[in-house]
């Protein structure tokens, strides 16, 4: 049985070893993929380059865009660094579950693994698991970026890393069959993403019918994507199929207590919402703590970088234990924000995930609403006052 850690911060700031890995980061890169002078000079058009690419329509997208060694080294150089602060940070959070989930003799899958970076950051969040003999699936059809990845975590681990890391150079998830038949971790970073859908196909059927062969060889899975409203619906999509299967969401969503027990089903706030579309799961934190270099290169390339988001779920297959507590445990989706007026009265309002769906906590003042991202004990609705946009019950705060 999965024992329940409440995350009560899901974006530390880095510990002072990984930023300091981070900052000499550019000499990793020298050594595993030299720019050319060109190249060099030409990085921050090459960055604006692959930004537009990559958030235009899949359909628009070259497959092969990696291939351009222009393209590749804007990946790296500025795509991969702001990729492993942001997991760098998220996996930190997850510590005590991902340690419990992982022990010394692990196997772990990474689909989708571009340049390893979803391994790369485990090695930096988890400093206790750097020298265990774990075996690392790392699969994408992006062989060459692969390779770069492997050196990358090899120099980070001063010249050769203790993991067995083996590249599988097809796509995800059309190599399941090269994978082991059975391991303790699915992990996949901008992933879901990539799935495309046709016309006749949903969001949650492209998740279910791609994501699904790799959930059933899992005992444990953690998905992250980008902070966007595709990325948040894909991995609320993908947390609802892996409950099918029978997995139990850790977080970011609050404890299951009695749905976990019973064995129902605990349905995701977010896409149960009557609002459905409106809002998504996701979570920010200000980019305080970033490499400076790398700041210096967002700006060189005319970018702006306040904060970084993503969405995530991470998911124990099998039981987990009851939550304990009498208050209802909730996860704050947004920000606060005002209610309007209400006759002589203008309140504020903050969304929030709870094993009873979506809520809406409201408060007379701002301040006492909590931060995105926070992990709550609240007491459960009981009146019927509803959220005229969601539908969410509403939940007092200061009364």
């Amino acid at each position: 049985m999965t024992e329940i850690h409440p995350i009560q911060t899901l974006l530390p700031p880095l510990p002072d070893e990984a930023a300091a890995y981070l900052e000499r980061y550019p000499e990793l890169l020298d050594r595993a993929y030299p720019l050319k002078r060109k190249h060099r000079a030409a990085l921050p058009d090459a960055i604006g380059r692959l930004s537009r690419a990559l958030t235009s329509e899949r359909s628009e997208r070259q497959a092969d865009y990696l291939r351009d060694p222009a393209l590749l080294g804007a990946y790296l150089y500025y795509f991969l660094p702001w990729n492993l602060y942001r997991l760098t940070r998220l996996f930190t959070g997850l510590r005590e579950p991902l340690l419990g989930m992982l022990p010394e003799e692990s196997t772990i899958v990474d689909a989708g693994s571009g340049p390893l970076t979803t391994v790369q950051a485990l090695w930096l969040a988890l400093p206790e698991r750097r020298e265990s003999p774990w075996s690392v699936n790392c699969m994408d059809l992006a062989g060459k970026a692969m390779k770069i990845g492997r050196d990358l975590l090899d120099d980070m681990a001063g010249g050769r890393a203790a993991w067995k890391v083996r590249l599988v150079q097809k796509p995800a998830p059309g190599g399941v069959r090269d994978l082991p038949k059975r391991f303790d971790m699915l992990v996949a970073a901008n992933l879901l993403n990539e799935f495309s859908t046709s016309r006749d196909d949903s969001p949650g059927g492209a998740v279910a019918g791609r994501l699904g062969p790799m959930l059933d060889r899992a005992a444990n899975a953690l998905l992250v994507e980008p902070g966007t409203r595709l990325g948040g619906t894909m991995v609320s999509h993908a947390r609802e199929t892996a409950q099918e299967r029978g997995f139990v969401p850790i977080a970011p969503c609050p404890a299951p207590a009695s749905h976990a027990v019973s064995g129902d089903l605990f349905p995701c706030s977010v896409l149960a919402a009557r609002g459905r579309g409106q809002a998504w799961c996701h979570f920010k934190a200000a980019a305080t703590g970033a490499p400076a270099w790398l700041e210096k290169l967002t700006k060189d390339a005319g970018f702006g970088r306040e904060d970084v988001s993503l969405s995530f779920v991470l998911l124990a297959g099998g039981e987990v234990g009851p939550h304990k507590d009498k208050d209802m445990e909730a996860r704050v989706l947004s920000n606060a924000f005002s209610l309007g007026e209400d006759g002589a009265r203008s309140d504020f309002g903050a969304y929030a995930c709870s094993p009873r769906g979506l809520v809406l906590l409201r408060s007379a003042k701002r301040s006492e609403l909590p931060m995105q991202g926070s992990h709550v004990l609240v007491e459960p609705p009981s009146g019927p006052e509803r959220d005229p946009k969601s539908g969410a019950p509403v939940v007092f705060l200061g009364e």
